[in-house]
């Protein structure tokens, strides 16, 4: 029933198919950073490790700074598209050859912060865009798709890496998606400068 009303309105079913092509952006990192920076860069599990505490962090506070600035400045889609965007840069930092800790230490940031930090910001705006005493369901349906994402990002990585047999290749195509998705949000925010906070359901 979640999603059901979910994808009755266009700007709900926007905002959910988001959550599950972030949360695939998500898993990628939570699940393959570590693993990436010790097959790529040769470094020990403990150095890698210590990246990934960086970008957990990092996506911490971007949650309070990113729910700020949309508060402030309005522009959700903005900012989410954004977030997708800037995702591919902080990838191709930590995954290209001939890597320095402050290119990696700041391409974990940036990971951390746009692939762990969307996630509050898109729930409050399914509250904002649901129907009159809907907004928990919305949230609901937005949860389960962010969820569906973080299960179905390692097997989307191993059938990636069969088919590419490279795992960068893999890595690289899971995190592609939110890339066209963020320029998709961002495009359309551009398109329509009513887009940003604003209350009940559109469409």
């Amino acid at each position: 029933a979640d999603l059901v009303l979910g994808f009755r309105f266009p700007a709900l079913r926007r905002l959910m198919m988001v959550s599950l092509i972030y949360g695939v952006n998500q898993a990628a990192l939570t699940t393959f950073l570590v693993l990436a920076l010790v097959w790529e860069h040769a470094l020990s599990v403990a150095q890698a490790a210590g990246y990934l505490a960086l970008a957990t962090l990092a996506g911490a506070v971007a949650r309070i700074a990113l729910g700020i600035s949309a508060s402030r400045f309005g522009h959700i889609y903005a900012h989410l598209g954004l977030m997708g965007v800037v995702s591919g840069v902080a990838w191709l930092l930590l995954l290209l050859p001939e890597p320095g800790a402050v290119r990696l230490g700041f391409g974990a940031v940036l990971l951390g912060a746009t692939a762990m930090g969307w996630n509050g910001l898109l729930l409050a705006q399914l509250a904002v865009e649901a129907p009159p005493g809907q907004g928990t369901v919305a949230v609901a349906a937005g949860v389960s798709l962010a969820y569906l994402g973080v299960v179905i990002g390692p097997l989307l990585f191993s059938v990636l890496l069969l088919v590419t047999g490279s795992k960068v290749a893999a890595i690289g195509a899971l995190d592609a998606a939110a890339v066209v998705m963020g320029g998709w949000l961002l495009w359309s925010a551009t398109r329509d400068a009513g887009l940003g906070l604003r209350a009940g359901p559109r469409g």
